[in-house]
């Protein structure tokens, strides 16, 4: 998985670890510390740098024990 965005592997590993369901969004707005504080937006940044989220969906016992997988991984 060298190479590829973060959030595939994390999606791919999810998958592996047959979770029952992932779903990766990307960010329209925002602010963060890393940009001053400046608002973000897909109207003013390339697509690429806007963040990713990802929603792994499954019971919190699931969850729990993927927690040190997927940090593994990132």
């Amino acid at each position: 998985m060298a190479g590829e965005p973060l959030f595939l592997a994390i999606v791919e590993t999810a998958r592996q670890h047959q979770l029952l369901g992932a779903t990766v969004t990307r960010g329209v707005e925002g602010y963060g510390v890393q940009q001053g504080g400046r608002i973000y937006t897909d109207r003013m940044m390339e697509l690429a740098d806007l963040p990713m989220v990802v929603t792994i969906i499954d019971k919190a016992e699931a969850i729990a024990q993927f927690l040190p997988i997927v940090q593994a991984v990132s």
